[in-house]
């Protein structure tokens, strides 16, 4: 399923598609998940769903997500491992979201955000070590709610300019992403100002 197709379907069922995409996204569209929750605030921006909604329904499907990972990992660790170890972009992956959970233990949760590709490896190994559901819970939901909230509202307000985001994101990283929307959000309130006081 490409990324039309997904969106075509979410406009015909709504909320329902919303969440079935977000929940077997990684596993079966070859789009990154900022995409699509970036598109899922465009699409709200133009009226065709609620946004609380649609919102909501976002961060319970990227949930899901995770939460099949993590379960998949405690579970069904080594036959998925062996399978995915024989292409070499998601071994790098694999072995990279190691190296985060040796580090960083239960925070790389967090930190695997920041590191697109990677972080959907990280629940998958933490699920395989068995850590705790609710240790995982914790730090992987919390940081879900921030990371959905984040793209989806930028995809709301910014959604025309999406390609230029998803270039800073991917080769700068998040926290330039967000050093360069508050300096934007600055610029233009100094615009917005020194407008209405030429205009009194």
């Amino acid at each position: 399923m490409d990324i039309e197709t997904a969106f075509a379907f979410v406009s015909q069922y709504g909320y329902f598609a919303l969440f079935f995409i977000l929940w077997i996204g990684f596993f079966s569209i070859p789009v990154p998940n900022e995409v699509i929750v970036m598109t899922s605030g465009f699409v709200t921006s133009k009226s065709y769903l609620s946004t609380i909604p649609a919102l909501i329904v976002t961060f319970f499907g990227i949930v899901m997500s995770l939460t099949t990972l993590y379960f998949s990992g405690r579970f069904f660790f080594s036959p998925i491992q062996k399978k995915l170890q024989t292409r070499p972009k998601l071994k790098e992956h694999i072995e990279k979201a190691n190296s985060l959970i040796e580090k960083y233990g239960p925070f790389s949760l967090i930190i695997g955000y920041l590191f697109p590709g990677v972080r959907h490896f990280v629940p998958f190994i933490i699920g395989s070590n068995k850590m705790s559901f609710r240790i995982f819970a914790l730090y992987a939901y919390s940081t879900a709610a921030v990371w959905t909230g984040l793209f989806f509202f930028l995809g709301f307000y910014f959604g025309t300019h999406m390609d230029q985001i998803l270039k800073i994101v991917y080769l700068l990283g998040i926290p330039v992403l967000l050093i360069s929307l508050l300096t934007f959000m600055v610029y233009k309130g100094k615009k917005k100002k020194k407008t209405s006081r030429e205009l009194s």
